[in-house]
């Protein structure tokens, strides 16, 4: 039986196509980063360039002194492609770094516990970025994992929900360990300190591990952080798991690798440990 790949939609763009650069950037942005010794079971992660977000999602793999069997990367749908709930149907990942498997059992246990909601196919995922560019860091850091790719498309509290209980179900059913990644960057096209100022607003909610309070500030706010369902799925798992504690590991804006406050987007990377 043969196998399907998903090649690399953004490779040589987002971050470099070649092997060697790429390892070389990846070990640049994680070589300062000091270990911690809890244990994630989340992050909030950017998915911009690496040369505006990768120091700051590198703040997290870098951090990292465990191993996992299953990383789960929701991202968010911004090709409008595809189902509105979209479990990848590939059976690997390519980048140039390789092949990463997909975890094919675990995700028949999401789609279980998500029934109707969720569907196997890879349309969504074809060209989307938001998980793409979390792969180096993941081969890297934990070479030994497989993936579940979950794509977002549907703006629905509801649906964030019944995500992370089938995610906290799935895992429980699986007696693997788990690591579930929200790609998500922050504020859009807005001058620094005001995007600096929302995001706060939003990092505050993540932290307090409270997805209803994000998703209502989002809309009231119009925080155009664009993996918030990706974040509030994330946040609903993490209640269940009972999570010990959060921490902003680090927040940065293309500010300051451009030097343009007129309008940047802004990036977080957020632990949320067992």
């Amino acid at each position: 039986m043969s196998s399907s790949i998903r090649m690399p939609a953004v490779s040589g763009y987002f971050y470099p196509s070649t092997a060697a650069v790429l390892q070389q950037e990846i070990q640049r942005y994680t070589e300062s980063v000091e270990k911690i010794k809890n244990i994630p079971l989340g992050a909030v992660l950017p998915h911009a360039g690496y040369a505006y977000s990768g120091h700051t999602t590198g703040a997290f793999f870098g951090s990292v002194n465990t191993v996992y069997d299953v990383i789960v990367i929701m991202g968010p749908n911004h090709t409008g492609y595809g189902h509105a709930l979209s479990l990848d149907a590939n059976d690997g990942w390519k980048t140039p770094l390789g092949v990463v498997d997909v975890d094919t059992v675990f995700r028949s246990m999401l789609l279980k516990h998500l029934g109707s909601l969720g569907k196997v196919e890879s349309q969504a995922h074809s060209l989307e970025h938001s998980i793409e560019v979390q792969l180096p860091f993941i081969q890297t850091f934990f070479p030994k994992a497989s993936i579940v790719p979950v794509c977002i498309g549907l703006d629905s509290f509801d649906l964030s929900h019944a995500l992370g209980e089938a995610l906290y179900s799935a895992a429980k059913e699986s007696g693997k360990r788990i690591l579930v990644i929200a790609s998500s960057d922050m504020t859009h096209f807005k001058e620094d300190d005001e995007a600096r100022r929302l995001d706060n607003l939003a990092i505050e909610r993540m932290l307090r591990v409270d997805p209803r309070g994000l998703y209502n500030l989002v809309k009231e706010k119009g925080i155009s952080m664009c993996g918030y369902m990706p974040a509030c799925a994330l946040l609903e798992y993490a209640q269940r798991k009972t999570t010990s504690e959060t921490v902003l590991l680090d927040y940065s804006t293309s500010a300051d690798s451009s030097g343009d406050k007129s309008s940047v987007v802004g990036y977080a990377s957020i632990a949320l440990y067992k």
